[in-house]
Formats: structure tokens, C-alpha cells, sequence
């Protein structure tokens, strides 16, 4: 019986291994999928129009807080359907991930802006 929970053992963890690695190719995949789902909607878009250039930092803001600000990354690609990212993909508004500060945010952002056009991404800092 020793073999055999020996082997039982063995065959749980390459398991547990190629679950990781499926996962792992499920999310590089997913993003992909994403990236070019975008660049076909970029390609699709009539070329007469301009895209709008957007901040890609907050506007101060006039009131003041004794909370410390929390920023969010939006895609403006499509402005009726605005994107925020969750640190793994894009949801919708209000499902992202909310940064606590404007460093982390924009340390994000550096990050994105190697796949996405730096023109639709912005950060925003939400308001209490």
C-alpha cells in the first residue's frame, strides 16, 4: 500500500501542476484574445475621426480630504462602454481595481501602456 499511496501522492501533484500550467495558458490566452479583439475594433473604426487625446493623470481635485485619494485605470476606447482594469483584465466601470495612491496607479499604467494606446488610458481618482 505504500506504492501505491506513493504513486497516488505523485499523480495529485503533476495534477496540481498541470492545472497551474492550464490556468496560467487560460489567462495569456484570455489576454490575448482581448489585445486583439481591441486592435480589430480599433481597425473597424471609420479613420475621419480623430481619437481624443485623454490625461493620463487626475485633475487636482477642489475638494479636500482627510481620506487619502483612490485611483482607478480606465480604456476609453468606446466611450459608451468605458473599461476599468483589474489588475488581471478589463471590466466594466465600478469592477477595477482601486489604487490607493497615484504612484501604484501610475506604475500600472507604465505597465499597460506597453499593450494598450497610451491615448485611451487615463487615471482617475474616484471620489469619496
Amino acid at each position: 500500500m505504500s506504492v501505491a499511496n506513493t504513486v497516488n501522492d505523485t499523480l495529485k501533484q503533476r495534477l496540481a501542476e498541470l492545472e497551474a500550467e492550464q490556468a496560467r495558458q487560460y489567462q495569456t490566452l484570455s489576454e490575448e484574445f482581448e489585445w486583439l479583439h481591441v486592435e480589430l475594433q480599433q481597425k473597424q473604426r471609420p479613420q475621419s475621426t480623430a481619437p481624443k487625446k485623454h490625461p493620463s493623470t487626475p485633475k487636482p481635485s477642489s475638494k479636500s480630504s482627510s481620506k487619502p485619494g483612490q485611483f482607478v485605470i480606465r480604456l476609453t476606447l468606446d466611450p459608451k462602454q468605458v473599461l476599468e482594469w483589474a489588475g488581471t483584465g478589463w471590466q466594466k466601470c465600478g469592477m477595477g481595481r482601486i489604487y490607493p495612491n497615484l504612484e501604484t496607479a501610475q506604475h500600472s499604467l507604465q505597465q499597460l501602456q506597453k499593450h494598450w494606446p497610451s491615448q485611451y488610458l487615463i487615471i482617475l481618482e474616484q471620489s469619496s
